[in-house]
């Protein structure tokens, strides 16, 4: 069995390489790819397979958003680096020409950056910022990620608990319409899986799922199911609910699983570390079959690699370092397989 290299980014000025060797079931720190501050956010090139992708969630008060780009292998410096067009990006989305689109967060905006043609990959080209401040009276947009849905971008606004849907016109992005989100809920990140949006909310903690109208005929669309995330027995404790993944189904896990993760920001912790909820939509309702706790402080990102999806890894966005995790019971439950505390804050990650 290979090894496979994951990419770990967080806080700090540096993107950690590991290897995972599944057969010893070894994680070792190999290196760190020197980067702008904070890389929060990481993703593959879809052109190239040695290319990637990060944003440097910043401090505004020390250096301004940016987007950088890398040549796996090349640890000393990005290949190019670019202005996100706002304060503390918090997502990138790749496109499949290599057009990158940035949430900012504190920014209320976001960029879509060309790529640069007839030039190497991972070269910037002209960029075009949307502004969101306007987009819903009375209410301070936080843009803070982005999906891919046939021709349209969904991107799910935090502040203004909606999730808008964007189109290109020419060479930028418009909002052609939203879907309306519970109130007070902070959609956070969306996945859309036979037309129906799974969208997490950071301030209630909850997932829920939609109908995706079509484009122009409303704004409006009924909760089909809902659940939350939090694991019980922690009622004084302040929580985010952050990821929510779903791997596509195969032969060796057929059965379609929801995960989402929770992070805990309080003053009172579980001696396990904040969980992953373990969730399945049956028959119209969304059930929580457990909570798994991988021991960490602060589960932000999380990403399944491996021949089969079999392999998850995450880690602590605070305290608690890095960790890879098998699938059991056909993806209703996990296993430690490997950890490795060198770094200590690590908040996204990507099997390379």
């Amino acid at each position: 069995m290979k090894n496979f290299t994951i990419l770990a980014g967080g806080a700090g000025n540096f993107i950690s390489s590991y290897v995972f060797n599944p057969v010893g079931e070894t994680l070792t720190l190999t290196n760190n790819y020197t980067s702008g501050l904070n890389p929060s956010w990481i993703a593959s090139s879809r052109v190239d397979d040695t290319v990637f992708y990060a944003v440097n969630e910043d401090d505004p008060d020390v250096s301004p958003g940016a987007v950088q780009s890398f040549q796996l292998g090349a640890f000393d410096a990005p290949i190019a680096t670019i202005s996100s067009g706002g304060d503390v990006p918090a997502h990138l989305l790749v496109l499949p020409d290599d057009g990158i689109f940035v949430a900012n967060y504190f920014g209320a905006n976001t960029e879509y950056i060309e790529p640069q043609t007839n030039s190497t990959v991972g070269q910037f080209g002209s960029s075009a910022v949307l502004d969101f401040s306007g987009a819903k009276e009375g209410v301070e947009s936080h843009p803070h990620a982005s999906f891919e849905y046939g021709d349209e971008l969904l991107v799910p606004d935090l502040g203004a608990d909606r999730v808008y849907r964007l189109t290109k016109q020419e060479e930028a992005y418009s909002i052609a319409g939203w879907i309306e989100q519970p109130e007070g809920s902070g959609p956070r990140h969306v996945l859309v899986v036979d037309d129906l949006l799974y969208t997490i909310h950071e301030t209630s903690s909850t997932v829920t799922i939609q109908a995706i109208p079509p484009l122009g005929e409303t704004n409006e669309s009924p909760i089909l199911a809902q659940a939350s995330t939090l694991p019980d027995g922690l009622p004084n404790s302040t929580f985010g609910a952050s990821e929510i993944l779903i791997p596509t189904p195969n032969e060796e896990f057929p059965t379609q699983y929801i995960y989402a993760s929770n992070r805990n920001t309080g003053d009172v912790f579980d001696e396990r570390g904040d969980s992953i909820a373990i969730m399945q939509y049956v028959n119209g309702e969304l059930k929580v079959i457990k909570h798994f706790f991988p021991g960490f402080q602060q589960v932000r990102g999380m990403e399944f690699g491996g021949d089969s999806l079999e392999y998850l890894a995450t880690g602590g966005g605070v305290a608690g370092g890095v960790g890879v995790f098998k699938r059991i019971n056909g993806g209703a439950d996990f296993i430690e397989v490997a950890k490795n505390g060198d770094v200590d804050t690590r908040q996204t990650f990507l099997w390379v």
